[in-house]
């Protein structure tokens, strides 16, 4: 068999492939199914044996999501908040726990509550919320997520804010690495407000690795970012689906060939409903 004879018998509809691609025949689809999930498996195994090349990229940083913040604060003709040491070491220290308690939630197993974390970092509140996001890639992302919720947008635009805290940390859910980003607000009751807003940086110099996280960010790009070859993979196989699909539909019909099973209108349709949700999959989710 040639190589143009091997094409039209995987794509184009033929004697030799029983008038239908070999590509959309039944055993095909298994095929794919079983490929997607081996191969999704397979570069998840690899990102745990060598995550310098393959791994979950990550770009985000205390100061873009502080900046990105504010710019939809200011938006809204709202006062920019102040970035708080104390409420920063209370969004580092929900961030722990979630990863040591295995949760992703406001509310701990064990009773744990987001003012809990807020008082024990020492600041006093009369306003304090919070808003949770993970495995996005960037700063951007993250706070456009957040507007796009009303619950955590009403947070972000709340009049009665004063100070901010962020804590973006690496760490594991259930075996897969992922990032968290918390984000404190809060009002201080406190006479002694100014001195908790001490320059942030001059206090980074202090901190230990683990608690420069609090300030800085979390940067990691491996070569090849896991989620966006998974996803582009995906894209490629159900757009090689989609074509195939149509270029059969339009040279069934030319040759008024009639098939006893198939209906590739329907076909083409769910393909395409898929392909527009894997598209459009969010990168990560908020809490």
């Amino acid at each position: 068999m040639t190589f143009f004879d091997a094409v039209v018998h995987l794509f184009i509809p033929h004697d030799s492939n029983n008038h239908r691609p070999r590509l959309l025949h039944p055993h095909a689809f298994l095929a794919y199914v079983v490929f997607i999930v081996f191969f999704g498996f397979g570069i998840r195994a690899a990102s745990n044996i060598a995550p310098e090349i393959l791994g979950i990229a990550t770009n985000i940083s205390v100061e873009d999501l502080l900046y990105d913040t504010n710019l939809k604060r200011q938006e809204s003709d709202l006062p920019p908040l102040i970035l708080n040491p104390k409420l920063s070491q209370a969004a580092y220290n929900k961030a722990q726990n979630m990863f040591s308690q295995n949760y992703w939630a406001h509310f701990g197993p064990n009773g744990e509550s987001p003012w809990d974390f807020i008082v024990s970092s020492g600041y006093s509140y009369s306003f304090a919320g919070e808003n949770l996001a993970k495995d996005f890639n960037e700063s951007s992302s993250v706070v456009q997520a957040w507007m796009d919720s009303p619950t955590h947008k009403d947070n972000i635009l709340k009049s009665e804010y004063k100070d901010i805290g962020f804590a973006v940390v690496n760490g594991k859910f259930n075996g897969q690495e992922t990032t968290l980003v918390v984000q404190m607000f809060g009002t201080s009751n406190s006479n002694n407000q100014a001195s908790d807003n001490f320059n942030i940086i001059e206090e980074s110099a202090k901190a230990s690795d683990s608690q420069e996280l609090i300030v800085a960010g979390v940067s990691k790009l491996p070569i090849l970012n896991v989620k966006t070859l998974n996803k582009s993979v995906t894209i490629l196989l159900l757009g090689l689906l989609m074509i195939v699909l149509v270029l059969d539909g339009i040279l069934i019909s030319m040759r008024k060939t009639i098939r006893i099973s198939g209906h590739n209108i329907a076909h083409i349709l769910f393909l395409g409903a898929f392909l527009g949700a894997v598209w459009l999959t969010a990168a990560g989710s908020i809490r």
